[in-house]
């Protein structure tokens, strides 16, 4: 004999248990140690109505003592989705702002809806969440009446499978013809400033190995907040090396000293200077550190630098203590 049960799908996730006292009540003979299959058929709405999401059967054996057997468990099969697509509001207006709503026959189903306005994809694909999915859209500019075909396809997740996706004619109407457009201009004035900070309290010392003297500049800060972008550059040359207490007397140039340009901030276009080698060229004359070139963007905002430093100390310079200066200037243009 044949049973057969229908009911909405979700009452049928994972193992199901069919009420055999209820149909042996009504006549259906259920003898021990017989074998008959229960059909289960599944669909969308709960009563019985809609889009069928499975169908299937087990064969059941019903145990002297009042328990029975199935020889497989009925799960629940992939639903279909199918999708409606709308639009606010509707008809559109040349330019308007709209938005587009798929609604999923399921009210559950997982996935994405993908939006297309005459096959081009509108934006990236919306997950659904409450059985809908969402998108703003600007309708086209028209000056006669037209209509754009738009469509919503879902690709799914879990267990849904894609049905009919939605599609939509939409009118698009003109502008109304006692509409004018007022043209306006503007001048933005310049606006900003520059400044160049430099650490001239803080004493480096240069520590010697032989004829060979290392450091670190402190810190060299740019800052430009200019809206016309002129671009700036960052220079630095270094003045005489005098001896003093028990070298006094003693001098040499400040060619001797080199550096390697550094940074831990560059503005955007800004680039260092390139390494000098101590004692050729060296910094008796002056070096770029840093530029940023007149440009939309360029050098706009806050850069940090600094340079290590190397001293070549001539051989004939007498033993003692020596200082200098070096001199960082920033050029630029308002």
């Amino acid at each position: 004999m044949t049973l057969r049960l229908v009911g909405a799908a979700a009452a049928f996730s994972g193992t199901s248990n069919f009420p055999f006292a209820a149909e042996e009540n009504a006549g259906v003979g259920i003898t021990v140690g017989q074998q008959f299959e229960v059909a289960i058929d599944c669909y969308q709405n709960s009563n019985g109505t809609g889009t069928q999401v499975y169908g299937g059967s087990t064969f059941v054996t019903i145990n002297a003592d009042g328990t029975y057997t199935a020889n497989q468990t009925l799960t629940q099969g992939p639903q279909s989705v199918n999708l409606a697509l709308t639009a606010n509001p509707n008809p559109a207006t040349s330019g308007q702002s709209v938005t587009l709503t798929a609604t999923a026959s399921v009210s559950g189903a997982t996935g994405t809806v993908t939006f297309q306005n005459n096959g081009t994809v509108i934006g990236s694909p919306v997950a659904l969440s409450g059985g809908t999915a969402s998108t703003p859209f600007t309708a086209p500019t028209v000056t006669t009446a037209s209509t754009v075909n738009l469509t919503a396809t879902y690709t799914p997740s879990g267990s849904f499978t894609a049905g009919t996706g939605g599609t939509l004619a939409l009118p698009v109407n003109p502008a109304p013809a006692n509409s004018g457009t007022i043209p306006l201009a503007v001048a933005v004035p310049q606006a900003g400033s520059f400044t160049l900070t430099v650490d001239s309290t803080d004493l480096v010392t240069l520590n010697a190995t032989g004829l060979t003297a290392t450091g670190a500049t402190t810190p060299i800060t740019v800052v430009d907040s200019r809206n016309s972008y002129p671009g700036w550059s960052v220079s630095g040359q270094d003045g005489a090396w005098t001896g003093t207490g028990t070298a006094a007397g003693g001098t040499f140039s400040g060619n001797q000293l080199g550096w390697t340009p550094t940074d831990t901030a560059l503005a955007q276009g800004a680039t260092l200077g390139s390494p000098v080698t101590a004692g050729s060229p060296g910094l008796g004359s002056a070096a770029p550190l840093a530029s940023a070139p007149h440009g939309l963007g360029n050098g706009f905002g806050t850069t940090t630098l600094g340079a290590n430093l190397s001293l070549a100390i001539p051989a004939t310079a007498p033993a003692g203590p020596y200082t200098s200066g070096l001199t960082i200037t920033a050029v630029t243009s308002n």
